[in-house]
């Protein structure tokens, strides 16, 4: 027996998906690196 299903896979918006993640994850894991690269390291840890 062979099930036939009418699910069409939107893949415009699979991509979309995956682009505006990668761009959200992109943005908020380098902001916060740059951020703390620019810091000296002694006075950051001296709070720690």
């Amino acid at each position: 027996m062979v099930m036939q299903s009418d699910f069409i896979v939107p893949w415009n918006w699979v991509i979309v998906g995956v682009c505006v993640c990668l761009a959200v994850g992109v943005l908020f894991g380098l902001l916060p690196a740059i951020k703390a690269s620019k810091l000296d390291p002694i006075e950051s840890l001296r709070y720690v």
